[in-house]
């Protein structure tokens, strides 16, 4: 039979009452030194009780006054549980990107700030910035190329079996493998040989 917590906890604050009442009662007798064996013996349980919440295990004249710790043991591991469960919070952020729209109002403000800041602090900028770059021709002609191969592999793949509803950009790869597993451009051409 299992002995609710509650009625343990009621069950030893009586005893302790019980035996501080009889000690209080033997008071006058035990200060005067008219003790007798007795009063030894409930003062010595008085002082078990005291500590019984403290240790887990006493033992008075063989007698031994064991406190059940496994369940107090079970809940505390209960509320570890739930507080390590709290901690485990992972945030997450999902920032979207600016509009392309935006992006030039955005280069403008930023640009007169930082030139106030230069002007302020009496910086001056040695070098214009460059808008060209010093790219080969021959560069430029396979980047043309590739961009065109692109293009055209794309609008391939969305007129046969490109999702429109994705907003998303596909990789050029991607395209690809979707084109060679459908058998709309033959396999030497993703895998060359």
């Amino acid at each position: 039979m299992k002995i609710p917590n509650w009625l343990k906890v009621v069950w030893w604050i009586i005893l302790i009452g019980i035996t501080t009442r009889t000690l209080l009662l033997r008071n006058e007798d035990i200060i005067s030194g008219k003790s007798v064996p007795f009063d030894i013996f409930v003062f010595i349980i008085w002082v078990a009780l005291m500590l019984a919440p403290l240790f887990q295990e006493i033992n008075i004249f063989g007698i031994k006054l064991k406190q059940s710790i496994d369940e107090l043991k079970s809940q505390i591991n209960e509320v570890k549980n739930e507080i390590s469960n709290k901690n485990t919070f992972n945030p997450t952020i999902n920032l979207t990107p600016t509009a392309d729209n935006k992006i030039q109002e955005l280069e403008d403000k930023y640009s007169k700030i930082l030139d106030n800041i230069l002007k302020n602090k009496g910086i001056t900028s040695q070098t214009e910035p460059q808008n060209t770059f010093n790219v080969p021709e021959s560069n430029q002609f396979l980047f043309a190329t590739r961009f065109r191969i692109e293009t055209e592999l794309r609008r391939i793949w969305e007129y046969s079996i490109g999702n429109n509803q994705e907003k998303r950009r596909t990789s050029a790869i991607s395209i690809l493998r979707d084109l060679t597993d459908n058998r709309i451009i033959t396999k030497d051409v993703y895998y060359p040989t």
